[in-house]
């Protein structure tokens, strides 16, 4: 099955679709997966994302990445299969931050987001160095720079 980008919200300056299915693709060999469908991407506020991540995980407070899988039986009706939200103002801070560009940015919460969704989790040490690791590699492959992420 094909993977594709679905874009729920206009995409911030300097970031295209194409940069987002390169990243999809690439992680999705890399981890030999497949998703049984689409994966939609929203850019949101520092509000939204609050509300949001409130509303999915009960942390009442704004983050920079959320993904959220789908079961089958809501994308077999023509929903997601998965979806990434990536809050616009957390990521343009970090970049500043990190010293890297937005897509670059961008590219690596999106990432992090798409092994969530494989599901690749970072609660204890191990996992965290595991999955830091396939993060890194990721944004490697991808000829971007990866950093540490601060679980």
């Amino acid at each position: 099955m094909n993977n594709t980008i679905v874009m729920n919200t206009p995409l911030p300056e300097g970031i295209t679709k194409s940069v987002l299915q390169q990243a999809l693709n690439t992680t999705l060999a890399m981890q030999n997966a497949q998703l049984d469908g689409a994966v939609h991407v929203s850019f949101v506020t520092r509000a939204e994302s609050r509300k949001i991540n409130a509303g999915n995980t009960g942390n009442d407070y704004p983050t920079d990445v959320l993904s959220l899988h789908y079961p089958v039986d809501k994308h077999e009706k023509g929903l997601a299969a998965a979806e990434i939200i990536i809050c616009t103002p957390i990521a343009r801070l970090q970049a500043k931050q990190y010293n890297v560009s937005l897509q670059n940015e961008v590219c690596l919460l999106f990432v992090h987001g798409v092994l969530h969704i494989l599901g690749n989790d970072h609660q204890t040490s191990s996992e965290q160095e595991l999955y830091q690791q396939t993060q890194n590699e990721i944004m490697k492959k991808l000829k971007l720079t990866a950093r540490n992420m601060s679980w």
